[in-house]
Parts: structure tokens; C-alpha cells; sequence
């Protein structure tokens, strides 16, 4: 009777481990992979799109072919793309084996400007006055520097408020030890060129990383332009503007928004920029609000006319049509990201 019972106890787990692994629970499960592109809806790629894994798995990015690839993965995973201001459909996809097109389509929904500040507090220059060579050498006191760099931080504020919260920024700021010793006349007047500190911007701004680079430097008694933008590098993928420190009671006391006059000489960059890509602007773009009847506002400085620059409602006689930079062209990318 024992020799019976212990008979049909050992079938009894017999069957139940043959069970067991034909359920596929002995077996080790293999890993897959998957892979796929990320474009938007003119099949260009996007670069940077983050893709997470559910269940821990760690993300990858997109490469500049907008492409990427997961290996290792097991059972049942959602693949989801995220990107700031992008939107992608699908939103996700589940996979559970290898896949080689698991693609999404991106649409911008907000636009992203990258900004560099390159801080000069010195400046030793040999210049001429007259036909005289002449030197300079001198520092922004430590007040001024903080003004300067205050007034700068301000600035994605003032361009979302301006684009109606379409444009977006980051920033980085580098202040620079060694002195500007080299600068440009332009008719009556010196300024830093992007030729002044080449060096400098292979180092901090090279090609593709910035949408705008802005200079901001320390003049003391020279003749200069107060600020110049309108300018390009990096192959025209670079905004560039020179803005001179002054002093600090005309970034605090003067009236108008803190960080104006960053915005100010940006606007005549992506100005021409969206001006060159088709989209029509008012004349005089960022400096065109006495002619296009606005006025200035001591707390708002020229921000009445800014605003409606960068939402394409400044009326330009001329074209007898509304110009300026509308969301349409805000979308169609930035320098960098065209």
C-alpha cells in the first residue's frame, strides 16, 4: 500500500513538472531588440528624442538620422519617445519580441532657442582716435558683472512673453578671464566681432550647439555701438550679438524690461533668419517701432512693439499685410535646427 501511494506521488510530480516546463516556466527567456527611426511628417529625423522602456529598462537617444536600437529586453515592454516641445504619434507602441520599425512621427509644438552668454569683465586694446593709437585697459566692477548677467537671465522671459509662450530657451554663461584685446571699427564706431574672438567661440560655441551666441563686454571710454546683432556664424546656423556692459544703472534705472537689449539685438538676428526662410518682416525689423507708430512705456519699454513683431502682427504699410515672425515660422525651426 505504501509502495502504491509513494508510485502515484512520483507520477503526480512528474506530470507536474512536465507541466511546468512545457508552460515555458523552466525556461530561460531570451532577450530581443528593437529598433526604428524617429522623423517628422516630411521624413526629415530628429535628433535627441529620448526613448524609455517600461519595467526599469534604462533610455537611449535618437542619433542625428534620428535613428536608435534597444537590445536586451524581455516580456512584454511600452516604447515611449519624449522630446521638449515635440509631440509624437504614436504616443507609445508594446513590443514583445525583435521589432526593426518601431517609428514615430515628431511635430514641434513649441519652438527652443539654445543661448550662450560669453561674459568679458576685462578689455586691454590698442585702438586708434583720430589717427592716434591709442590704449585702453579696464575692468567692469564686480557690481556691473552681476547686473549684466541678471539682465541676461531675464531674457527667455521676455521671448516667451513676446511669442506668446511659443519660444522657449536655455542658456549656459561663461564668464571669460582673459581680456578682449582686439576690436572692429564699422564706420565711426568699435565693437567685438565674431573675428575678436575666434578662439573663443571654436571653443564654447562650436557648430551645432548654439541657436544664438551673445557677447557682452566691458568698452569704458571707447566710441562704440551700444549693441549690433544681425550677425551669423558657424555657417549661418549661429545668431551672434555684441552688447557693451556700460554701466549698471542702464540695465536697472533707464525704464523698459531688464534684458531689453539681449532681446533687442537677438530679434534682428531671427529676424533675418525667418526673413531669409520667406516669412515677411516690417522694415527696420527689431529697431522699426518709431515707424510702425509705437511708443515706448517706461515699465514696458518697447515691448507693445515686440510683442507683436514676434506673433507676425506689426502692419507693414509697404506690403499692406501684417509681418513679423508668426508661430507658423517660429515652428519651422530654429538656426541650429532647421
Amino acid at each position: 500500500m505504501k509502495r502504491y501511494r509513494f508510485l502515484v506521488l512520483a507520477m503526480s510530480l512528474s506530470l507536474l513538472v512536465i507541466a511546468l516546463v512545457l508552460s515555458g516556466c523552466f525556461l530561460q527567456k531570451t532577450s530581443y531588440s528593437v529598433s526604428g527611426y524617429v522623423k517628422d511628417g516630411s521624413g526629415n529625423p530628429i535628433s535627441g528624442v529620448k526613448i524609455t522602456f517600461s519595467r526599469g529598462y534604462s533610455s537611449v537617444m535618437t542619433d542625428l538620422q534620428g535613428y536608435w536600437m534597444k537590445k536586451g529586453l524581455k516580456d512584454q515592454i511600452t516604447v515611449t519617445p519624449s522630446r521638449s516641445g515635440w509631440m509624437f504619434t504614436p504616443a507609445t507602441i508594446t513590443v514583445s519580441s525583435t521589432k526593426m520599425d518601431v517609428n514615430f512621427t515628431g511635430e514641434l509644438k513649441s519652438c527652443i532657442y539654445n543661448h550662450l552668454l560669453l561674459v568679458y569683465p576685462n578689455t586691454d586694446v590698442t585702438y586708434y582716435e583720430n589717427g592716434v593709437q591709442k590704449t585702453f585697459e579696464g575692468s567692469m566692477s564686480e557690481d556691473l558683472k552681476n547686473t549684466v548677467i541678471k539682465a541676461f537671465k531675464n531674457l527667455p522671459n521676455l521671448i516667451l512673453d513676446g511669442s506668446a509662450s511659443v519660444v522657449h530657451s536655455t542658456y549656459k554663461i561663461v564668464v571669460i578671464s582673459t581680456p578682449i584685446e582686439k576690436i572692429d571699427k564699422l564706420g565711426d564706431y568699435y565693437w567685438v566681432s565674431p573675428q575678436d574672438i575666434k578662439t573663443d567661440l571654436s571653443l564654447y560655441a562650436p557648430e551645432g550647439k548654439y541657436d544664438s551666441v551673445h557677447v557682452i563686454w566691458y568698452s569704458g571710454p571707447l566710441k562704440t555701438y551700444f549693441g549690433l546683432g544681425g550677425v551669423f556664424i558657424n555657417k549661418g546656423k549661429t545668431t551672434f550679438s555684441s552688447i557693451i556692459a556700460g554701466q549698471a544703472w542702464w540695465w536697472t534705472d533707464a525704464g523698459g524690461k531688464l534684458g531689453e537689449v539681449f532681446l533687442h539685438e537677438w530679434l534682428h538676428g531671427v529676424c533675418r533668419f525667418y526673413k531669409e526662410k520667406g516669412y515677411p518682416m516690417p522694415v527696420g525689423d527689431a529697431d522699426g517701432a518709431d515707424e510702425h507708430g509705437y511708443t515706448w512705456s517706461r515699465t514696458d519699454g518697447w515691448m507693445s512693439y515686440y510683442r507683436d513683431l514676434m506673433r507676425g502682427k506689426v502692419w507693414e504699410p509697404t506690403l499692406s499685410e501684417y509681418t513679423g515672425i508668426t508661430k507658423e515660422a517660429w515652428l519651422s525651426g530654429t538656426p541650429n535646427n532647421q
